[in-house]
């Protein structure tokens, strides 16, 4: 299982380190989770190898354990789009 910390940086952006190592994958960005995931992808470390997240300093992890290619999928294909439909509104006038 890999673990990557974070660093909270200026701006509300973050730093994610690979913990062992404390090699930097990517710093900057407002989506840690699924950047660092994509940055151990980019690495050719297997989707199917189990990862979590951490903030540097804390004892526990702040998301569940899960495949590195799942958590590097784009939020974007995560959504399903649907037009606005008003909620029904009763009037007791």
């Amino acid at each position: 299982m890999k673990r990557l910390l974070i660093d909270m940086l200026p701006g509300g952006t973050y730093a994610v380190r690979l913990e062992g190592t404390e090699e930097l994958l990517v710093s900057g960005t407002r989506e840690p989770l699924r950047d660092g995931a994509s940055a151990l992808l980019a690495q050719d470390y297997d989707p199917g190898v189990l990862m979590t997240m951490r903030v540097r300093g804390r004892s526990s992890d702040t998301h569940a354990r899960g495949p590195i290619g799942d958590f590097a999928k784009s939020v974007d294909a995560c959504l399903r789009r649907a037009p606005w439909v008003p909620l029904p509104h009763e009037c007791d006038t």
